[in-house]
């Protein structure tokens, strides 16, 4: 995912990210993808730049095989019984973790 992957006129609208973009190409190139997604998430949201998005989206899909084995999914529990009871479902949120 590195800066220089990008098209001509992507290149120079990342050009204010390349610091970022190089720490996040070296989190990846480490194995912590993990790291590497939180940093380029956290600049690509709050820059609003459609290209650091993408770039966002493509690191996703590239990382998701290869964190597959680090996934392990929690269950889910139907809470349609609290619906409309506010406390009920805090109380829910906060005992389950959310």
């Amino acid at each position: 995912m590195t800066i220089e992957k990008s098209s001509n006129s992507g290149s120079d609208e990342l050009e204010a990210y390349r610091e970022v973009l190089q720490q996040v190409d070296a989190l990846i190139g480490a194995g912590d993808y993990e790291s590497g997604i939180a940093l380029m998430q956290k600049v690509a949201r709050s820059s609003g730049n459609e290209e650091l998005m993408r770039r966002l989206i493509e690191l996703r899909v590239e990382a998701i095989p290869k964190l597959a084995d680090k996934i392990t999914p929690e269950p889910m529990y139907e809470a349609n019984e609290l619906l409309g009871d506010a406390g009920a479902l805090r109380n829910r949120l906060d005992k389950d973790g959310y």
